[in-house]
């Protein structure tokens, strides 16, 4: 029998992603959005577990899992998860312990982690798992839909950003069908089936290319000579990076066409991956692509529909740590929006929604923009608490994949070697208000999306940075557990584990980078040396394997058991790696050098798919036309 959840929340955006989600687990699935309600439904009915906001209205979180606990068994008896958009005060520890919750979370939770919490305490439904409460776990593969009449498109990409959702969404609308690659919120490809879209329909319409080209390209391509692209570049219309440039606005309009969508639906496929989608821009992150398609995209109807629900309520900066230090880019209209709210000083001065509804759309729009990607928060009362300023959200620009690797693996050695208040850059004689702005200082610095477009190495060394400066403000702003922090720091505590696995992350990708440095000079022997030393020290890094593989190749062309040996490394690499276009470069590479023209291509293919701009890739398939070209004028002439 399926276990029954009730999920609670004040947003009805939160209610509907979370619902689907559920339901695409297995689960028996219902939803509410104040306190009296949740209370009514928990103690008259049978669930098997419940999720409560404990920001809800007419009665607060705490209230309900009271409520809860007050009744006969075994209804007292249902885990209580509560969810809080703020980080978890040792108020909030004090009334959680004291109710009895189950567990206190703050949103957003990724996605699979709350799956595997759920499967973890639901009394019934699908397997249970025994694992820690810390530890994330992978989310199972059963997908999750809705309709786009109850959860725009802007909402939902936002949603599962914060989800840090990998996969793939499916939407279809009136006979259009669009499919997103997801990695951990991030949107990486796009697809579609609108004609309209393709490559050379939008070259001809911005001049690029005659209708005469587009013509021949197309018939060429109906041959198999390739993709447009690449046979656009062999026929000398455009060169490498012209195609580069085009794919990449194509793939951005393909997604930004979404946000028209009035209609439709979605599915979304955990896991799941994409073929054959172009890469879109790696630099951009979901909340700027939401505030894009809000500003440029979304019929101003639907967002006025949408702000009438919330008119009544005030406008303040959001809470949530993940949200308001997010990467964003703001165009002015919305930056000056930020700073009004801003300057309110007090509760009472926070400008109502209504208020800013009387100005003109693109106010509005701003507005939207702001709200969906939870940089601001509309409440019904203001808070009694002093209004929080918002950080500066700008969005990085691109940064070396190495580069980052080093300063991520030095800052984790280096914060394991300190106390809290090092790491956080305080006295110990710091005020809680001090301690807040050096944590945002430090963690706007460090936050997950600075290094979604970066390896899996990256990622993983970022998220443990900014999981490290968000416990030291959780400990400094606890005053007992900041009495601890003191102890600890009296009595030299360290953490020699974690210490020495930072400093073999450190010292493998030195090595890596000597190797790099030595490839690039053609020392095979010793970049070979120097990759090898890294993996021993990251035997999971992709990348490593992939230039080893290569490098292995490089000295030994003409031994077979050699060869083998280093398409089995570059393959390992590319399975550790599938975002990166590198070991596909390699794995053509090889192919090429043993003859196999056909897949060598689909691996060139595939890495300009991921990296429109890899001019090696793009450079490679020209070869491979060219040559292809050459030998049908040479059989034609022969057969004359």
């Amino acid at each position: 029998m399926a276990a029954r959840v009730l999920c609670a929340d004040s947003d009805p955006r939160v209610c509907e992603i979370l619902r689907e989600s559920l339901l695409g687990q297995g689960y028996e699935v219902e939803t509410c959005r104040d306190g009296d309600t949740a209370s009514e439904r928990l103690c008259d009915e049978a669930y098997d577990l419940a999720l409560i906001d404990v920001q809800l209205a007419s009665r607060d979180g705490f209230q309900v899992l009271e409520q809860v606990r007050r009744q006969p068994s075994p209804m007292c008896d249902i885990p209580v998860f509560l969810l809080s958009p703020t980080r978890i005060t040792p108020a909030y520890q004090q009334r959680g312990r004291q109710g009895g919750a189950t567990a206190m979370l703050v949103k957003p939770v990724p996605l699979g982690r709350l799956h595997g919490l759920i499967r973890k305490h639901a009394k019934e439904g699908p397997p249970r798992v025994d694992t820690e409460e810390s530890t994330p776990i992978p989310s199972q593969s059963s997908p999750f839909d809705g309709s786009f009449q109850e959860l725009d498109f802007a909402s939902l990409l936002h949603h599962l950003h914060g989800l840090r959702a990998t996969g793939v969404l499916l939407m279809t609308n009136a006979g259009r069908r669009k499919v997103v690659s997801l990695r951990e919120g991030y949107p990486v490809a796009v697809k579609s089936n609108l004609l309209g879209e393709c490559l050379g329909n939008r070259l001809v319409e911005r001049g690029l290319i005659t209708q005469q080209d587009f013509d021949e390209s197309v018939i060429r391509m109906q041959s198999g000579e390739g993709l447009q692209g690449q046979i656009l570049i062999a026929m000398e219309v455009l060169d490498e990076a012209a195609v580069g440039a085009a794919l990449l606005e194509q793939a951005e309009q393909k997604l930004l066409e979404v946000f028209t969508w009035r209609r439709g639906r979605f599915e979304f496929k955990p896991a799941a991956q994409l073929k054959g989608g172009i890469a879109l821009p790696r630099d951009r992150s979901p909340a700027t692509w939401v505030q894009q398609g809000v500003i440029e995209r979304m019929p101003i109807e639907l967002i006025d529909r949408k702000l009438r629900k919330e008119a009544r309520k005030v406008v303040v900066n959001a809470e949530t740590s993940f949200y308001r230090l997010q990467d964003i880019e703001l165009d002015a209209a919305t930056r000056a929006l930020l700073e009004r709210v801003d300057a309110a000083a007090t509760p009472a001065a926070a400008p109502r929604v209504a208020a800013l509804m009387e100005g003109d759309e693109t106010l509005r729009r701003a507005l939207y923009g702001l709200w969906v990607t939870g940089l601001i928060e509309t409440r019904t009362k203001p808070t009694k608490s002093p209004l929080r300023k918002s950080s500066r959200r700008l969005a990085t620009g691109k940064v070396d994949d190495r580069e980052l690797r080093t300063e991520l693996a030095a800052a984790a050695e280096r914060m394991r070697r300190l106390n809290e208040f090092e790491i956080l850059g305080v006295a110990a004689t710091a005020t809680t208000s001090e301690i807040e702005a050096a944590f945002e200082k430090v963690a706007t610095r460090y936050h997950p999306d600075r290094f979604r477009e970066h390896s899996a190495a990256v990622r993983s060394l970022g998220e443990g940075v900014f999981a490290s400066i968000e416990a030291a403000r959780a400990r400094l702003c606890d005053p007992k557990s900041r009495v601890e922090v003191q102890f600890e720091v009296k009595q030299g505590q360290r953490r020699q584990e974690e210490e020495r696995d930072a400093e073999r992350l450190l010292e493998a990708e030195l090595e890596f980078q000597r190797g790099e440095e030595l490839l690039r000079a053609r020392s095979y022997a010793a970049a070979l040396r120097r990759f090898g030393a890294a993996l021993e020290r990251a035997p999971g890094e992709g990348e490593y394997h992939a230039h080893y593989g290569w490098c292995l190749y490089l000295i030994h062309p003409d031994e077979s058991s050699m060869v083998q040996e280093a398409v089995e490394h570059v393959k390992r690499g590319l399975k550790l790696a599938r975002d990166n276009e590198k070991p596909y470069l390699f794995l053509g590479r090889l192919h090429k050098a043993t003859g196999n023209t056909l897949a060598a291509e689909k691996m060139f293919t595939r890495a300009v798919q991921l990296r429109p701009e890899s001019v090696e890739a793009l450079r490679e398939l020209r070869l491979i036309n060219m040559r292809r070209n050459k030998q049908g004028l040479i059989g034609r002439i022969l057969r004359r």
